[in-house]
């Protein structure tokens, strides 16, 4: 059991209009792309990626403990695929589902530029010369989760 805990959906769900600690988002957004690249690096795809799935303790969001790391927890995980090495089908799904569910919080172009440079492992100019093909569908699969769950609405 995890307490005193809460998804990062509520943490953030009044991120646009109260913006956060800068610290604090630059380190959740760090911690997110690190445990993202280092899953799909050991051949594990989620399958069902949001940031509702990811539990922030609520000691990280007090203001004395910004010098320290974010403890987030990943949940969730019994629908997980585990392979040698993934497809870029799964690991496209699971970044554009944690993008989709981030859409709406109020995140800035830098700060997904830094999500795809710690995801990436290199210099953002490099990750997105070389990869512009994955990163450009994941924006468009994202942006299609969304508009299909505006149009159920």
């Amino acid at each position: 059991e995890l307490t005193n805990t809460i998804s990062l959906e509520d943490f953030c769900s009044n991120w646009k209009t109260k913006k956060p600690h800068f610290t604090l988002k630059r380190k959740l957004i760090e911690k997110i792309a690190t445990i993202s690249r280092t899953m799909h690096g050991r051949g594990m795809c989620h399958r069902d990626y949001y940031i509702c799935h990811f539990l922030l303790h609520e000691h990280s969001t007090a203001a004395g403990v910004l010098e320290g790391e974010p403890q987030l927890y990943l949940i969730d995980l019994h629908r997980s695929l585990i392979k040698n090495k993934l497809s870029k089908r799964w690991v496209l799904k699971d970044i554009a589902g944690l993008y989709f569910s981030a859409l709406n919080i109020g995140l800035s172009r830098n700060d997904l530029l830094r999500f795809v440079k710690i995801y990436s492992g290199t210099p953002l100019r490099e990750a997105l010369s070389t990869r512009n093909d994955f990163w450009s569908a994941v924006e468009k699969k994202a942006h299609q989760l969304d508009r299909r769950l505006n149009q159920s609405r």
